[in-house]
């Protein structure tokens, strides 16, 4: 639960701002407002993977002559990932009114369960590393993942229409980001890793949306968020029998899209 509280901090300063701004509203547009939304989350991540090579390694020798399968190792779980998946939350805000047009905050919080993974498998490529004259074969996957974002952002926009607004809205977003890896190989009794490393994360979040009014308290909307969270490494030590071989360093990024819908209750 430590995880959600800048999230509840934000949305009680929110909601707090909201209750004692603008005790005569300029406009139909402006007050307090909560609602709830629903919609599509998409992520994209960038992995990369290096295999360090030292003398206990069984992954390069340490003459050198193996470091070309180290790098080779690393390439198979590189590249990019994306994944696709459904978000749904709350938020609360407050809107004044000056004419045509509308500015005001707004904080959110909501699921947005991204898992995003390279993956690959081989035969490993140091000669050394056999069963009966075959190569052995390793399998290795990195990648980030998140389970929910919270943003507080300011929104300016326009009336191009009484009942029509447009805005644009910028602010912070956070989440708590994972990076994780795991390599296998069946070299005899096997080779085995695998890591993790989670950090909390906080982003430039930047989007557009447009607000319809249905009836006096109620409003419909549809809206875009972009947020790029970054970089996280995340570093674990192969193990061969008992005994510490390579460490393996796993870098893997978040961006996050998100597109949704919402309705909202002015008071």
């Amino acid at each position: 639960m430590r995880r959600f509280i800048p999230t509840t901090l934000a949305l009680g300063a929110t909601l707090a701002f909201a209750t004692s701004a603008a005790a005569q509203p300029a406009g139909p547009w402006s007050g307090a407002y909560v609602g709830a939304f629903a919609g599509d989350a998409f992520g994209q991540s960038s992995v990369t993977n290096v295999v360090a090579c030292n003398i206990f390694g069984l992954l390069c020798f340490s003459n050198g002559v193996q470091a070309a399968s180290a790098a080779f190792i690393g390439q198979v779980g590189s590249g990019a990932a994306s994944a696709s998946a459904f978000t749904g939350g709350g938020f609360a805000g407050v809107n004044w009114q000056n004419g045509l047009a509308v500015y005001g905050f707004e904080a959110d919080v909501g699921s947005l369960p991204l898992h995003l993974a390279v993956a690959g498998t081989a035969d490993s490529e140091n000669v050394g590393l056999n069963n009966g004259g075959s190569p052995s074969v390793f399998t290795i996957s990195a990648g980030a993942s998140t389970d929910w974002m919270a943003t507080a952002r300011a929104r300016f926009g326009f009336l191009p229409a009484p009942g029509l607004l447009l805005y644009g809205t910028a602010g912070i977003a956070a989440t708590e980001l994972t990076v994780a890896n795991s390599f296998s190989e069946n070299f005899q009794t096997g080779i085995t890793e695998s890591s993790s490393h989670s950090e909390f994360r906080t982003a430039l979040v930047i989007g557009a949306g447009a607000e319809w009014a249905l009836a006096p308290h109620w409003r419909l909307r549809a809206e875009y968020l972009h947020a790029d969270f970054g970089a996280l490494s995340t570093t674990g030590l192969t193990m061969y029998q008992g005994s510490p071989s390579n460490a393996i360093t796993s870098t893997a990024s978040l961006t996050a899209d998100v597109v949704r819908v919402g309705v909202a209750y002015g008071f």
